[in-house]
C-alpha cells in the first residue's frame, strides 16, 4: 500500500510541469516578410500596440 502512495505521488510530482505546457502551432509572426499574411501581421501589431495579436486566452 506504501509503495503504490509513493509510486502515485512519484508520478504526480513528474507530471506537474505538465499543467503550464502551452501547445500551438506558429503564428503569422514567424512567416517570411514577404507573404500576405506577414504583412498584416505586422500591419495590426502597428496600428493597435504589441500584444493584440498575441495568443488568445480563454
Amino acid at each position: 500500500m506504501i509503495v503504490l502512495l509513493i509510486a502515485g505521488l512519484g508520478l504526480g510530482a513528474v507530471a506537474l510541469p505538465a499543467l503550464s505546457l502551452d501547445l500551438g502551432l506558429p503564428g503569422d509572426e514567424s512567416k517570411s516578410v514577404k507573404t500576405t499574411q506577414r504583412r498584416a501581421y505586422d500591419l495590426l501589431s502597428e496600428g493597435f500596440g504589441p500584444g493584440f495579436n498575441g495568443p488568445r486566452r480563454s
